[in-house]
């Protein structure tokens, strides 16, 4: 009897393992999905995988994004590891990004991503705005 007892009781202690195991695959998503969330994150990463760029030359690439919108994202995805930025001593003063050896692993998972979205490109068109 006390076997039986001593046998759920590790049931149990798997379903709390796997439970929390889930728990935690989750958390990890969650905190990609705080960092990567950020609404211009992907279309920067996309523009510095292909090499260190000025913020002028960042901001004349991704021309959609407004300025401030920008800096924002440039300093989020700073603090949390993924892009580099170099002050270059200059007059004026240049300031470069790149992305570190974290943001430039993330490569791998913006081309499957990417070619998620090619495989499954039926999504609607963007509703024009009804007069």
């Amino acid at each position: 009897m006390e076997n039986e007892n001593l046998q759920e009781g590790n049931a149990e202690a798997k379903v709390v393992v796997k439970a929390e195991g889930k728990a935690s695959n989750d958390h990890h998503i969650c905190h990609v999905l705080t960092i990567l969330g950020a609404k211009w994150a992907f279309l920067v990463i996309a523009e510095l995988q292909e090499g260190p760029k000025r913020f002028k030359q960042l901001q004349r690439d991704a021309a959609l994004i407004k300025t401030q919108s920008l800096t924002d994202t440039l300093r989020h995805l700073e603090k949390n590891g993924i892009v580099n930025r170099r002050v270059i001593p200059t007059v004026p003063v240049s300031v470069e990004y790149s992305l570190t050896e974290k943001g430039q692993d993330f490569k791998a998972a913006l081309m499957e991503m990417t070619k998620w979205a090619a495989r499954w490109n039926d999504f609607p068109e963007p509703e024009a705005a009804s007069l």
